[in-house]
């Protein structure tokens, strides 16, 4: 039962990731590839301007998001993606109507 759980949940995040994806298509946004996980634990996706200011409006509006990535100076981009990432959160708690809310939010500030 609980391998049939695993399997739903692994799927679940899949479709979301994909959906993600196809909604978050912007010239003004980099999606990180995901396509390789093995089971999908957030969407992660870079910004090039407002990071900071894009998370607080998509907490205030009750949405779970981070920007934990610890940059490894000697590795060629790691800054970069310290100071532009956002990860939001594929979970039970997000549907799609969720997922077009966040875009409609974050693309009033790129």
């Amino acid at each position: 039962n609980s391998l049939k759980e695993l399997n739903f949940e692994e799927r679940e995040r899949k479709e979301k990731l994909n959906f993600y994806s196809k909604v978050f298509k912007d010239k003004n946004i980099q999606i990180l590839n995901q396509k390789d996980s093995l089971v999908p634990w957030r969407f992660c996706f870079l910004v090039k301007k407002k990071r900071n200011y894009i998370l607080n409006k998509l907490r205030e509006n009750n949405f779970d998001a981070s920007s934990y990535y610890l940059a490894l100076k000697r590795i060629k981009g790691s800054i970069k993606l310290e100071k532009q990432i956002i990860n939001l959160w594929i979970d039970k708690s997000i549907n799609k109507n969720k997922i077009q809310n966040q875009y409609k939010l974050i693309k009033n500030f790129l």
